[in-house]
């Protein structure tokens, strides 16, 4: 109990702090949605890391807290981080957003649409339109109502807005999280178009397999399963022979937010190893074991 008001009280301080208007921020500043675990808190992190001051959003009070201190321990000061935490589903959530971001730092420059509902392996005879509805209004309608908002201060910043989607776009194997990151991507190069004559920039990132929390959401997994999953998304996923990690997918986020990248938008890239080819690893799988590391299919040679 004692814990948990701590935690509480530690979220409602930050939020003190940011009823204090401050001059307009001399750092380029971001948010980042569902940074309590995840691709989310590590983005944060690298971020804070390199120069950014960051709005932290999650769900999960205690994630949150972490997340803070990891961003503090990377370099953002006490009054370079603001700590939100609500309901995405809500309107009143979205809207609170981007306006305690731009009344705490005076601009937005990058918003960063990464939090996600769980995706679920379902198909049509196990369909459930309350999942469905959720999913969808977490994956899909949070970025695009997120984004309205923060369109205004993204224009005076010529700033960026970064969508986090997912390799499953491509594999058709998952019914009600594919839809919703395949809108997100057809809503990213839409806005994209709309918003480029002002400046600013509209992409995707895919990421590939990562074991994030995320996994736990279908039940506590035996060290034996995590291992035994992770293998095969290892082996029959990435054509890459391995999983993404947190560090490509910052190099990604850095690059798409810096100059660097200033002549790319509408853009989605995979940062996934190759899965998002046409891939059948348990084919591949038993080409290496027949032949080793011979190639298969040899050139002739001239005699």
């Amino acid at each position: 109990m004692y814990r948990r008001l701590f935690q509480v009280t530690r979220v409602l301080a930050t939020r003190y702090r940011c009823n204090h208007t401050s001059p307009t921020s001399s750092k380029p500043v971001a948010i980042v949605t569902g940074a309590s675990s995840g691709i989310g808190r590590g983005i944060a992190e690298e971020l804070a890391r390199t120069g950014y001051s960051v709005t932290v959003h999650g769900r999960n009070i205690a994630g949150l807290n972490v997340t803070v201190d990891l961003c503090l321990a990377a370099g953002c000061g006490d009054d370079d981080i603001l700590c939100l935490d609500g309901d995405l589903s809500k309107n009143q959530v979205l809207e609170n957003i981007p306006a305690q971001t731009l009344k705490k730092f005076g601009r937005i420059d990058a918003l960063i649409n990464n939090a996600g509902e769980a995706f679920h392996p379902d198909k049509m005879s196990l369909f459930d339109s309350s999942l469905f509805d959720r999913i969808l209004s977490v994956n899909l309608r949070a970025p695009v109502i997120l984004s309205k908002h923060a369109l205004g201060a993204l224009k005076a910043t010529k700033g960026n807005i970064l969508n986090v989607s997912s390799v499953t776009v491509d594999n058709c194997r998952m019914l009600t999280y594919g839809v919703s990151k395949a809108g997100l991507e057809h809503f990213t190069k839409a806005l994209a178009l709309e918003v480029a004559s002002a400046g600013v920039r509209v992409n995707c990132i895919r990421s590939g397999a990562m074991m994030t929390p995320v996994w736990g959401r279908f039940g506590n997994l035996s060290e034996e399963r995590e291992k035994q999953l992770e293998e095969s998304l290892t082996h029959y996923f990435h054509p890459i022979r391995r999983l993404t990690t947190q560090d490509d997918i910052n190099h990604a986020v850095t690059f798409m937010l810096s100059d660097k990248a200033s002549f790319i938008t509408g853009a989605s890239i995979p940062v996934a190893g190759g899965a998002h080819m046409p891939f059948d690893g348990r084919a591949l799988q038993h080409l290496e074991n027949k032949y080793g590391s011979r190639d298969p299919f040899p050139k002739p040679t001239r005699e």
